[in-house]
């Protein structure tokens, strides 16, 4: 094996990987003659690193040297070749979004569909008939039973702005899973239960945040027999 050549069976690999180190410093000093025709097809190794020269993303150049004297002329060809990197320009583009500006974002989004959700839900309460396993027959209680078919109770419930829900219950995942959080926790938090508890309806979940300062509570032919406690 002789100095700066590989021999054997390494040589075909070292061909290819010279070749492409060729097309590399071919792409970079086309850029900093600002040539019309980049010859990135010239190579596979600058079809893959197009993006990131002259291209759309931001860019980082290692260059790794010695300071042994038997490998001098490397290390200056390296540094050159660092050097004529640096006057390649990328205008990054504004997709590439850091972990910041991604949280920014999702904190908006939630913001605006926590706002639509107290815009548009709203309590809805409806009469259910069940049977009333318990009930002692001559009681007053077996009576209207028979009478209405079984056991009547009001059932109440928060709608009107189911898929801006679904929505911010997916926003709440994706937040946690980029900040590295348990979804199940973040959600349960917020109210949306999953293994945690149960789902933010009327009666659980944490409703009562969102409907405590207004909620007229639950009413009954007019009167409030059950409300939010603040």
């Amino acid at each position: 094996e002789h100095h700066g050549h590989v021999l054997g069976q390494n040589m075909r690999e070292a061909v290819y990987i010279n070749l492409g180190l060729l097309a590399l410093k071919k792409v970079i000093e086309a850029l900093n003659r600002k040539a019309t025709y980049i010859p990135y097809q010239d190579s596979k190794l600058t079809m893959l690193l197009s993006p990131g020269l002259g291209g759309d993303s931001k860019t980082s150049v290692v260059v790794c040297g010695t300071m042994d004297l038997e490998n001098a002329k490397e290390t200056v060809q390296a540094l050159r070749f660092g050097e004529s990197c640096t006057n390649v320009v990328n205008h990054a583009n504004v997709g590439a979004k850091g972990a910041a500006s991604l949280l920014a974002e999702l904190d908006r989004e939630m913001k605006a569909l926590e706002d639509a959700i107290q815009k548009k839900e709203r309590w809805e309460t409806s009469r259910v008939v069940r049977k009333d396993s318990n009930v002692e027959e001559g009681t007053f209680e077996a009576a209207m039973a028979r009478k209405l078919g079984g056991e009547v109770v009001n059932v109440g419930r928060v709608v009107g702005a189911e898929k801006e829900r679904a929505a911010l219950e997916d926003a709440i995942v994706r937040r946690a899973k980029l900040l590295g959080e348990d979804p199940e926790l973040k959600l349960a938090e917020s109210g949306f239960g999953g293994l945690m508890g149960g789902k933010a309806t009327a009666m659980g979940g944490h409703a009562n945040k969102r409907f405590a300062s207004k909620s007229e509570g639950l009413k009954i032919k007019g009167k409030v027999v059950a409300d939010w406690a603040v």
